[in-house]
């Protein structure tokens, strides 16, 4: 068995002349049932949406009228990017923590039990303690401080 080739002149020339300039061209084939010639191009400026063939009339083509559902992208206008909205919100004001004495001094805690003020002490733990005066003496390095309202908030 052999394989011959015969070529028949049809002219296409009217279709190329239509298509649109940047096409590539993918195949050019006879349809045997309906006895067609079959033209398959693509046009990156153009979308469908669809993975398959559009049907694209030779008479639409012409005329330069896109078939159904298919964009032109050239033509199809930009939006521009809105900028976002950007709401400035209050800026709080920081609470400021009632003044608290702090005691400094081995003086100034003798004064303070002499006056018999109640007293607060932060040794070793990082909580304060009150100040019994017959249990406790001044200790260098602790702090010292007046009692204040319990039901302030303290920072």
């Amino acid at each position: 068995m052999s394989l011959f080739q015969t070529k028949l002149s049809v002219d296409i020339k009217q279709i190329f002349d239509s298509l649109p300039k940047g096409h590539f061209l993918h195949s050019i084939t006879f349809n045997k049932e309906t006895r067609e010639v079959c033209v398959l191009w693509e046009y990156e400026r153009m979308e469908s949406g669809l993975t398959v063939p559009v049907e694209f009339p030779l008479s639409d083509l012409i005329k330069k009228l896109l078939p159904d559902g298919v964009r032109n992208l050239d033509k199809v206008t930009k939006t521009k990017p809105t900028k976002p909205v950007i709401q400035t919100l209050p800026v709080p004001k920081p609470i400021q923590p009632p003044a608290i004495p702090l005691i400094r001094t081995q003086a100034e805690y003798d004064k303070a039990v002499a006056d018999d003020e109640p007293l607060e002490y932060q040794g070793i733990t990082p909580v304060w303690k009150p100040v019994d005066p017959a249990l406790h003496t001044f200790t260098a390095g602790y702090y010292y401080r007046k009692v204040v309202d319990k039901t302030a908030k303290v920072a």
